[in-house]
């Protein structure tokens, strides 16, 4: 086993562990009703690479065109999983343009031909250009606050965005705060906005290292979150979650990381 001290280091930590835990079972998903009782079946299934023409059939009973209209208007606002980045990009504008708020670009303070070539990973997880808008859905990336919950994969609704009064009408400049409203979140680092629970987001700055310069970059931790990448959703627990079934055809891993986020179909 292993023992955590205060003055254990993030390695250190890390090389603390002597024992592995294989979690075989799946427990997420232990309603006991029939159609549950099918969806954790399919599951172990495509946890073994494969699925049987029944079952098969049952999930294409939940695909869009075999479903009444009440059913698939309760997923407008459902997480998009996609497999390929530029669907994500495409479908996370497309929704900020739906919303039909201003939209604010917010780029990165300073920032030299250099530094903006530098991809978001590498960039500790800050985007050249940010856009957002009221009511947009986005995610922490960074622990920003981690005694608080304020931590990364956090999902939440901009309520508002502040800038400086010296930007000018384009809002292309660097913002100031965000303030963003988190489901069931009430703690002494939230405010009371038109009767929401609202938390500041402020912007965060990133140093690093390439190829001998030191790089840094001044933005917001958030992305846009109407849509996901598949493998960035595997630590997610969802509600709703709408995906491309033809994944079946090539990738059962893909689609069993896709359906287990949710706790029943």
């Amino acid at each position: 086993m292993f023992l955590f001290t205060k003055a254990l280091t993030d390695l250190q930590t890390y090389l603390a562990f002597d024992q592995i835990i294989v979690l075989s079972q799946i427990m997420k998903q232990q309603d006991e009703n029939a159609e549950s009782q099918q969806f954790h079946e399919i599951l172990n299934e495509l946890q073994d690479n494969k699925l049987n023409s029944e079952n098969r059939d049952f999930l294409l009973t939940h695909v869009k065109k075999n479903m009444i209209l009440k059913s698939w208007i309760d997923f407008n606002e459902a997480l998009h999983l996609y497999i390929i980045r530029h669907e994500i990009n495409k479908y996370n504008f497309n929704c900020l343009e739906w919303l039909n708020q201003l939209i604010i670009k917010i780029c990165i303070k300073h920032a030299d031909k250099r530094t903006k070539k530098i991809s978001f990973n590498n960039a500790d997880k800050l985007s050249c250009i940010l856009l957002l808008s009221r009511d947009a859905q986005v995610m922490l990336t960074f622990n920003m606050f981690i005694e608080k919950n304020l931590i990364n994969d956090l999902m939440s609704t901009v309520v508002d965005v502040i800038w400086d009064n010296d930007t000018d009408n384009s809002f292309t400049t660097l913002s100031a705060v965000v303030l963003m409203k988190i489901n069931d979140y009430v703690d002494s680092i939230s405010m009371l906005i038109n009767d929401q629970n609202v938390v500041s987001i402020f912007l965060r700055t990133a140093t690093w290292n390439n190829d001998d310069n030191t790089c840094s970059r001044e933005q917001f931790s958030l992305i846009l979150i109407f849509a996901i990448i598949i493998h960035k959703s595997q630590r997610l627990i969802l509600v709703k979650v709408i995906l491309n079934l033809a994944m079946l055809n090539f990738c059962q891993d893909l689609t069993y990381v896709s359906l287990s986020r949710v706790r029943w179909i």
